[in-house]
């Protein structure tokens, strides 16, 4: 969404806390465990891969619990409700409504006087906040759209959107992870394989995380994710009501109210997009399970404009880093001077599931992000340019 290095320290900063990131929910979604036939790990993700790939129709009602750690902010700055508003409603209790289509998807949080939405198609993503009427805008490249759309997509919504979390979740799969069917559940009155994918090495801060997977669409109906140790869920979503009917075209349709305040981001061309890892949820290169690399640009391009991106990616797998050219605090502060954050008061930040801080090297100051501790991210700074 945001491609100029200013803007990617914002986007870092919120993703982060989005893409990584309710034991009530799930303790009442174990006490019904549906009987279902026996079926393999390697079925059940060939099957659910496929299902996601199709880009099916499905819409429904999300219950979404956050817990990620955050720190408390002032509610100051400009913009959607300061950034303590901001960085307060990712945490907590949510009821989400997600409606997804070859046309689009939305993701809309719904508050007691108003509503939060992500709207995405191939030529427009928006982000709307009714409470303080801002929406915020950036048009899709030609030629990159859909993978731009599923990147977007799942920084933004894959601690609250099923599929996205499926997406990620699904992304890790290599020697380095643990997967195996743990048993069934009943979400949303249908019933699903619980899918539990673990990371093989301990130096990740995540524990597990587990998809419901519908036992005869093969679409995920849900999931959470563990921090390592622990015995409740630091993020999960799980459908409460779930339909696959035709959804129609317009829901995906936004045009700001009168009143509104419109942000418009500028639009990076589609060769300075890479498709790098992020915290270990999503590979290096760009699947066909994911939306595939941009029309006619190869993994081996890919891998190039990575070389001369200001993101780079450390490492693989779980325990990867991201690391983004900020050029400065003091750049870094004025992208973030509307918000109200102050990087340096906020980091280095540690949560259950990731870790983020700011270091000095080569003369330039990055911000590192990761499913890792803090000393990871330490030592990932000296491989650096």
């Amino acid at each position: 969404m945001a491609r100029t290095p200013r803007l990617r320290g914002v986007a870092v900063l919120v993703a982060a806390a989005v893409l990584v990131t309710g034991s009530a929910l799930l303790a009442g979604a174990a006490r019904s465990s549906p009987a279902l036939p026996g079926i393999t790990p390697d079925a059940l993700v060939a099957r659910t891969l496929r299902a996601v790939a199709a880009r099916p129709m499905v819409s429904g009602t999300v219950a979404v619990h956050v817990d990620l750690g955050l720190p408390a902010i002032p509610d100051v700055g400009a913009g959607a409700g300061g950034a303590g508003a901001l960085v307060g409603s990712l945490s907590g209790d949510h009821r989400v409504r997600v409606w997804h289509s070859p046309d689009g998807v939305r993701v809309s949080d719904l508050l007691p006087t108003g509503e939060r939405s992500l709207i995405a198609t191939t030529r427009n993503l928006w982000l709307w906040d009714s409470s303080s009427m801002t929406a915020v805008h950036a048009k899709v490249p030609a030629g990159a759209r859909r993978a731009s759309e599923d990147q977007a997509l799942g920084a933004l919504t894959s601690g609250v959107d099923p599929l996205q979390l499926a997406r990620r979740a699904l992304a890790a799969l290599d020697p380095t992870t643990k997967v195996y069917v743990s048993g069934t559940v009943s979400v949303a009155g249908r019933s699903a394989y619980v899918l539990s994918i673990e990371p093989r090495t301990d130096q990740t801060l995540i524990g597990r995380i587990d998809l419901y997977v519908d036992a005869s669409r093969w679409l995920p109906l849900g999931g959470a994710i563990y921090a390592r140790g622990a015995g409740s869920a630091a993020v999960s979503a799980r459908y409460t009501s779930v339909s696959y009917a035709p959804i129609a075209t317009d829901i995906f349709a936004f045009t700001p109210p009168p009143g509104t305040r419109v942000v418009t981001l500028p639009t990076a061309p589609p060769a300075a997009i890479p498709q790098t890892g992020t915290g270990g949820l999503m590979p290096n290169d760009c699947p066909p399970a994911m939306g595939g690399c941009p029309d006619g640009v190869t993994q081996a391009r890919m891998r190039a404009l990575e070389r001369r991106s200001p993101v780079r990616v450390i490492g693989s797998g779980w325990t990867a880093v991201v690391a983004v050219d900020v050029q400065s605090v003091s750049t870094l502060q004025n992208a973030l001077s509307q918000t109200g954050l102050d990087p340096q008061s906020l980091l280095p930040f540690t949560g259950p599931l990731f870790s983020v801080r700011l270091a000095e090297h080569g003369g330039t100051t990055w911000l590192l992000a990761g499913a890792v501790p803090q000393s990871a991210l330490e030592q990932a700074v000296a491989e650096l340019p």
